[in-house]
């Protein structure tokens, strides 16, 4: 123990010269048989302060601290508490003496008085003697901080008095907030808010941010999560009823239109329009409304699967017969005359029918093989409205690819074979016809496509049935409507000797 004595000799030699400084820290003492020390930072310093030589500091002209100022008062209470009770420590009373440690480099004169006697510092240089005539302060509570422990330790161990550090929790964490341990004390921690979808239960685990159930939502900082509104359009929705009987109407339509077709079939306007073929559309149109009614009411595997099988079978048949009527347009009059041998194939062997079906099978089968490896399903939307579960369908249009590219590849081609034909004569451009047809189609999806990207609300199963009704009157209304009105209101448009006069004055102006 020879090492202790140059450090005695320096603490004594302190201690004497700090005694003749002026020392305001705060003192509070109680008399008692045994002393208990008590170290709070009552006052605290905020940062270090660097001098030259050493220097105390008057702990009251600084900050006050309420939570160690609270610790300070409960050490006074308990004492008392003890020296009043006739079961806890009889006939024996504690004392206490409390310093304001604001400091654990510029205020020791709390400690060294703590561990003298009458200002002095005995020496432990006698193994025998008994300790407790050294000081009568049996116990010391404090300090603060593990640093401020470590400075004052080696301080008391000189006479074996126990440190009982006092320990300081975090606060609360606010409502809505886990605790993130900091640290190996589950009381030190930082708080860290709830994000959207994720709840706190501070009474079974303050620690952890909980998920929500996907039927459930919660917003930022919340304790519990609420049960998601689920949303569709069901068949009652006032919009939802006005696109069925619009799809209604549709198919009254195509059945007036055939009615009306039938009785002046062999009429020049019926027969240019495609004869036969016209049934064969204006069918088409009528079974493809059946997708519409679909897009209502809950989302079942059925409905899924129906709001594209129809509208995607028939509208392939119908955009192929617009297709082959485009390319006999302009077959009959530029290239009949150039390409006398493929026109009489073509009408030898019925060419239209021949594509007509081939796209027909095509699609059937890339339908079949689609739906084998991604049928649609009902999917809940739940990424784009936190408080909210949109009811829809998953059409899985990955695996029915093969059927969108062909639906498009014969857009394109009557299209192209259209646009071919748009120097034909004024009043019998059937051309021109199904190219603006073609041009409402396209800007419809457009249309559709860019909503579809920016919402995703129970209202987009509404403009999807809509866009499809749209697809069909396109075709309904301005290829076959201006035929049924020359029929009914200018008949003297729909004669042999009115088509004729327009060939012919059509073949001189190509032919000058």
């Amino acid at each position: 123990m020879k090492h202790f004595l140059p450090s005695l000799c320096l603490l004594g030699f302190l201690l004497r010269a700090l005694t003749q400084c002026p020392v305001h820290t705060s003192e509070f003492q109680l008399e008692g048989d045994y002393l208990i020390g008590g170290l709070f930072d009552v006052h605290h310093v905020d940062g270090p302060v660097y001098h030259d030589r050493p220097e105390t500091i008057d702990c009251a002209s600084e900050n006050l601290t309420e939570s160690s100022y609270r610790r300070f008062q409960l050490m006074r209470f308990s004492v008392e508490e003890i020296n009043n009770s006739t079961n806890l420590l009889p006939n024996v009373s504690l004392g206490y003496e409390i310093f304001d440690h604001c400091s654990d480099i510029q205020n020791f004169p709390g400690i060294l008085n703590l561990i003298s006697v009458n200002g002095l510092i005995q020496p432990w240089g006698e193994p025998q003697k008994n300790l407790s005539s050294v000081s009568k302060v049996i116990a010391v509570v404090g300090t603060y901080t593990s640093t401020e422990t470590l400075s004052v330790a080696p301080l008391f161990m000189m006479n074996l008095i126990p440190m009982a550090p006092t320990s300081v929790c975090s606060p609360e964490c606010p409502v809505g907030h886990a605790k993130k341990q900091d640290g190996i004390h589950k009381c030190c921690f930082n708080c860290e808010i709830c994000l959207n979808g994720t709840y706190v239960n501070s009474t079974e685990d303050p620690y952890k941010c909980i998920d929500c159930k996907e039927t459930e939502w919660s917003a930022e900082g919340s304790t519990s999560c609420n049960l998601r509104v689920v949303e569709y359009t069901p068949f009652t929705d006032s919009e939802a009823i006005l696109i069925m009987v619009g799809a209604w109407a549709l198919v009254g339509l195509t059945l007036a239109m055939s009615v009306l077709f039938a009785i002046n079939y062999n009429t020049p306007i019926v027969r240019s329009a495609g004869g036969p073929m016209c049934f064969l559309i204006l069918g088409c149109l009528s079974l493809c409304s059946l997708s519409v009614f679909f897009y209502f009411d809950k989302p079942t595997v059925s409905f899924c699967i129906l709001r594209l099988l129809p509208f995607i079978l028939f509208y392939t048949v119908c955009l192929a017969c617009f297709v082959v009527r485009s390319f006999q347009i302009v077959c009959v009059f530029k290239m009949a005359a150039k390409f006398p041998k493929l026109y009489s194939w073509w009408i030898k062997y019925h060419g239209q029918w021949l594509v007509i079906t081939g796209a027909f099978v095509i699609q059937a089968l890339f339908l079949l093989i689609g739906y084998s490896c991604g049928p649609p399903k009902p999917y809940n939307e739940t990424r784009w409205y936190p408080d909210k579960i949109i009811l829809s369908c998953d059409m899985g249009l990955k695996a029915n690819s093969g059927s969108v590219i062909l639906l498009l590849s014969l857009c394109s081609l009557c299209f192209i074979f259209s646009y071919m034909g748009k120097d034909l004569p004024k009043n019998y451009n059937e051309a021109k016809a199904i190219t603006f047809c073609l041009l409402l189609l396209i800007l419809t999806w457009i249309i559709f496509s860019t909503v579809h990207v920016l919402y995703r609300g129970k209202y987009i199963q509404t403009l999807n049935a809509l866009a499809v009704l749209s697809s069909l009157f396109s075709f309904l209304l301005w290829y076959f409507l201006p035929k049924c009105y020359i029929i009914i209101f200018q008949p003297h448009k729909n004669t042999q000797q009115y088509f004729q006069g327009l060939i012919q004055n059509y073949t001189k102006t190509i032919s000058q």
